[in-house]
C-alpha cells in the first residue's frame, strides 16, 4: 500500500504541473490570458462599485429619512432598527476595500497586485461578525419590512423611493445584497485565479484570499441554517407556554431548561425554567396525565425525552438575565 501524499506535497505537485503548462504557452496565449485576467480585475471593482452604491442608497434614501423627525410616523423606530441592523457597519467596510481597490487600478500593470487587499479585507474578524449578526437579523428585517408596508403612508414612500433608484430596486432587493454579493467574490475570483500565471507575485494571495471568501460564503449558510432551527425551536417553547409571545427575536437562543422546588408557607410548586442567551423564562408546570401514584407534586421527569410534550406550561414571569445576581 503506498501511502498518500501530504496535502502540501500534493499542492507542490499541481503548482509545479500548473508552471509547465503556462511555460509551454505561446505568447499569444499568454497575452489573452492576460486580458481575461485584467477583465475579471476590472469587473471585480466595478461590481462592487455598484454593490457600495447600493447600500449607499439603501442608507441616504431610507435609513437616514426613515430616523428623521419628519418622517418618523411612517414606521414604528423598532421596526426601522431591524431593517437596517448592520447595514452602516457593513457599508463602511466596503468602502474601505472599495478605496483599497480603487487605488491599486489608479495605475494598473500586468504585474499589479490586489491578493493582499482582498486578503485584508476578508482576513478582518469584525467584518466576518458583522456579516453573521447581520445574515441572522435577515428574516427580522423581511419581516419588519412586511410589517411596515402594511402602512399606506409607508408603501407609497416604499414605491416612490424605489421608482427613484436609476435601476429601479426596490429595498428588499437592496437589502439582500450583501448576502448575494459574497458568492459572486469566489466566482470572479476564481476566474482571476485561472488566469493568472502560477510565477505572478499575485497568485499565493489571490489563492489565500479565495479560502477566506470561501469560508466566508460557508459561514453566512451556516449561520443560515443554525438560525432557522434556532426559530423553529423557540416557536416550539412559545407553542408549549401558555401567554408566551414574542419569543423570537435577533440574536436569542435557547440554552436549557430545568425544574426546581419552590418552598414557600403555603408549601411546595414546581417551577421550570427556560434559560434563554438574554432572560429567564419562569412558568408553573402541570402534568397533562392523572397524578401518578406518589401524588400530585411528585417531581417531573426532567430527563425523559418527552418531559416537555408530556407536560403543560403557563407563563408566570420574564426577567432578564442583567438582572440576575449569582452568589
Amino acid at each position: 500500500i503506498i501511502p498518500e501524499a501530504p496535502q502540501h506535497q500534493l499542492q507542490q505537485s499541481l503548482l509545479q504541473a500548473d508552471l509547465l503548462l503556462w511555460k509551454r504557452r505561446s505568447r499569444a496565449s499568454l497575452r489573452r490570458h492576460n486580458e481575461i485576467r485584467n477583465m475579471a480585475i476590472r469587473e471585480l471593482h466595478d461590481t462592487e462599485k455598484s454593490f457600495v452604491e447600493g447600500l449607499e442608497y439603501l442608507i441616504q434614501k431610507y435609513m437616514r429619512p426613515l430616523r428623521q423627525p419628519l418622517e418618523c410616523t411612517l414606521i414604528d423606530a423598532g421596526l426601522a432598527d431591524k431593517i437596517f441592523y448592520k447595514v452602516p457597519e457593513i457599508l463602511i467596510h466596503h468602502q474601505h476595500y472599495l478605496a483599497a481597490l480603487r487605488d491599486r487600478l489608479e495605475n494598473f500593470q500586468s504585474d499589479t497586485r490586489i491578493g493582499d487587499v482582498l486578503l485584508s479585507h476578508f482576513k478582518k474578524q469584525s467584518m466576518i461578525e458583522t456579516y453573521i449578526a447581520f445574515v441572522d437579523n435577515f428574516k427580522f428585517a423581511k419581516q419588519a419590512i412586511a410589517e411596515a408596508r402594511a402602512k399606506p403612508a409607508f408603501e407609497k414612500y416604499y414605491m416612490r423611493c424605489c421608482r427613484d433608484h436609476r435601476n429601479k430596486i426596490d429595498l428588499d432587493s437592496l437589502l439582500i445584497s450583501p448576502i448575494q454579493r459574497v458568492p459572486r467574490y469566489e466566482l470572479i475570483l476564481k476566474q482571476i485565479i485561472k488566469h493568472t500565471s502560477v510565477e505572478h507575485a499575485d497568485y499565493e494571495n489571490l489563492l489565500l484570499a479565495q479560502k477566506y471568501v470561501h469560508e466566508l460564503a460557508s459561514t453566512i449558510n451556516r449561520q443560515k441554517e443554525e438560525s432557522e432551527e434556532m426559530e423553529q425551536r423557540l416557536r416550539e417553547i412559545e407553542a408549549i407556554v401558555d401567554g408566551l409571545d414574542d419569543l423570537v427575536t435577533t440574536g436569542r437562543s435557547f440554552n436549557r431548561y430545568d425544574v426546581v422546588t419552590i418552598t414557600s408557607s403555603g408549601g411546595s410548586k414546581q417551577r421550570c425554567l427556560f434559560l434563554m442567551s438574554d432572560q429567564m423564562i419562569v412558568t408553573s408546570v402541570r402534568r397533562k396525565s392523572p397524578a401518578t401514584r406518589s401524588g400530585r407534586n411528585s417531581a417531573p421527569l426532567v430527563q425523559s425525552p418527552d418531559f416537555l410534550d408530556s407536560n403543560r406550561f403557563k407563563l408566570l414571569f420574564k426577567i432578564s438575565l442583567d438582572d440576575i445576581e449569582i452568589s
